[in-house]
C-alpha cells in the first residue's frame, strides 16, 4: 500500500505545475490514539484586539454560516441555507446582501461558494456552471461560463480566481484546480488525478499566508501550497497503520460508516485552516468520530500540538469550535441561540476578568436567540 501511495504522490508532485517540484518540506507522523488534552490558546492568541462582534439584522436571517471572509475591513458571510451573501462593516453593521437566486443569466440557482476582493465579488453557481461577478456593492457586472469545468468550490489569489474540482471528470480533464483571470480567460490547471474517491472532506481549502491558499484532498493527506507561481506539496500527514487502506479509497462514506471502517482507521483530513505562522488540520477518529486537531508551526517547521480542541481561558472563555482564520485573526462563529444560552447557563471556573465579563454581558443585552451570529475575534501573537 505504501509503495502505491508514494508512487501516486510522486506523480502528483511532478505534475503539479510545469516546473519541477521538490517533495513536501515536512512529513509528520500522527498516532490518533496518542492525543493531548484540550489546548489553552494562551501561547497562540494575544489579548490585544480581541472583540465581540454581533452581526446586524439582515432581511433574511442568517441560518448557517458556511464561509466567512474579511476583505479591506468588510466581513463577508455566506449562508448556504438561504443562498445569500451578507456584507457587514468591521463593527458588525449590515451593509448589504446579495440574494440573486433564480434562473436568469444574472442569477444563480444555488450559491455554492464566493470570493471577494476590494473591487469585485465572485459568486460560484455549481448547478448552472457559471460564475457571477458583482462590483464591490453587489451590483451584477458580468458572467463567466465554466461549462467545460466542474466547480465544487472557489478561491482567489491576487486578481485570479481558482475553481476547485473534487473528483469529477469535466471536459477540461481530471484536474483539481482550474485557474482563470478575473475576466474569465483560462490560465492553467493543476493537480491531475487518476481516480475518483468515494469520500472526501468538506472544508479542504483555506487561505494561508499572503498570496497563497492551502489545499488538502482526502484521503491523500498532503497539504498543497497554491501561489501565483503554481502549486507544490508543503506538508505530508502520515497516520501510519491508522491511515485508511487504499482499497477503501473508492468506497462511499455511507458504506465505510456502516462497515465500521472509521472505528479502526482515520478517513483523512476533514478541515484545513492556516496563515503564515500555523496550519490547523482537523480529523476524526474512533467509534464516536471524536475530533482531533494537528497544529503545524510553519516557521519552526515542526509539530506544534496534537490535541482534542481549544479553549481561551484568559479571554472570553469561548473556545475555538466553529472558527475560521483570516490572516492574523481568528473568528469564532457563535449563533445567537448558543451565545445567549452560554451567558445563561455557563459559569467559567476560574471567573473571567471583569473586562471580558462586562463585554459579554453588554453584548448579551443586544442579542436574542433569533439574532444573527456573534463573531468572537481573537488575534494571533
Amino acid at each position: 500500500m505504501k509503495i502505491v501511495y508514494y508512487a501516486l504522490l510522486s506523480l502528483l508532485v511532478l505534475s503539479c505545475t510545469s516546473q519541477p517540484q521538490e517533495t513536501a518540506e515536512m512529513k509528520i507522523e500522527i498516532d490518533p490514539t496518542d492525543v493531548g488534552p484540550t489546548l489553552d490558546c494562551k501561547e497562540l492568541l494575544d489579548t490585544a484586539g480581541c472583540a465581540l462582534i454581533p452581526l446586524g439584522d439582515t432581511r433574511k436571517p442568517i441560518v448557517h454560516v458556511s464561509k466567512l471572509q474579511v476583505v479591506d475591513g468588510k466581513i463577508y458571510v455566506m449562508d448556504e441555507s438561504t443562498h445569500c451573501l451578507h456584507v457587514f462593516a468591521s463593527n458588525g453593521k449590515a451593509l448589504f446582501s446579495i440574494d440573486r437566486q433564480g434562473r436568469a443569466g444574472n442569477e444563480y440557482l444555488a450559491l455554492t461558494d464566493f470570493h471577494a476582493t476590494r473591487q469585485e465579488i465572485f459568486l460560484l453557481d455549481q448547478d448552472s456552471e457559471k460564475i457571477l461577478v458583482c462590483d464591490s456593492l453587489g451590483k451584477f457586472v458580468r458572467k463567466i461560463d465554466i461549462e467545460e469545468y466542474w466547480g465544487n468550490g472557489m478561491f482567489g489569489i491576487g486578481n485570479d480566481v481558482y475553481i476547485i474540482n473534487k473528483q469529477s471528470e469535466p471536459q477540461a480533464g481530471h484536474y483539481h484546480l482550474f485557474r482563470f483571470a478575473s475576466d474569465g480567460s483560462f490560465l492553467g490547471k493543476y493537480l491531475p488525478f487518476d481516480r475518483q474517491f468515494g469520500f472526501s472532506s468538506s472544508k479542504y481549502y483555506a487561505p494561508g499566508g499572503c498570496n497563497e491558499y492551502l489545499y488538502c484532498q482526502t484521503p491523500i493527506n498532503t497539504v498543497y501550497q497554491v501561489t501565483p507561481e503554481g502549486c507544490a506539496p508543503l506538508l505530508d500527514i502520515d497516520f501510519g497503520s491508522y491511515a485508511v487502506p487504499e482499497k477503501y479509497y473508492t468506497t462511499g462514506l455511507r458504506k465505510l460508516m456502516k462497515d465500521g471502517i472509521h472505528r479502526t482507521y482515520v478517513l483523512g483530513i476533514d478541515q484545513i485552516l492556516g496563515n503564515e505562522k500555523y496550519i490547523f488540520l482537523k480529523y476524526t477518529y474512533g467509534k464516536d468520530r471524536d475530533s482531533r486537531w494537528i497544529i503545524y508551526d510553519r516557521q519552526a517547521k515542526r509539530l506544534k500540538a496534537h490535541c482534542d480542541g481549544f479553549i481561551t481561558s484568559n479571554m472570553y472563555g469561548i473556545g475555538l469550535s466553529e472558527f475560521t482564520i483570516q490572516g492574523q485573526w481568528v473568528y469564532v462563529i457563535y449563533s445567537g441561540f448558543n451565545f445567549t444560552g452560554r451567558l445563561r447557563y455557563y459559569t467559567p471556573n476560574p471567573p473571567l476578568l471583569p473586562r471580558y465579563q462586562k463585554e459579554l454581558e453588554e453584548v448579551g443585552k443586544r442579542v436574542t436567540e433569533a439574532s444573527n451570529p456573534v463573531l468572537v475575534r481573537y488575534k494571533f501573537k
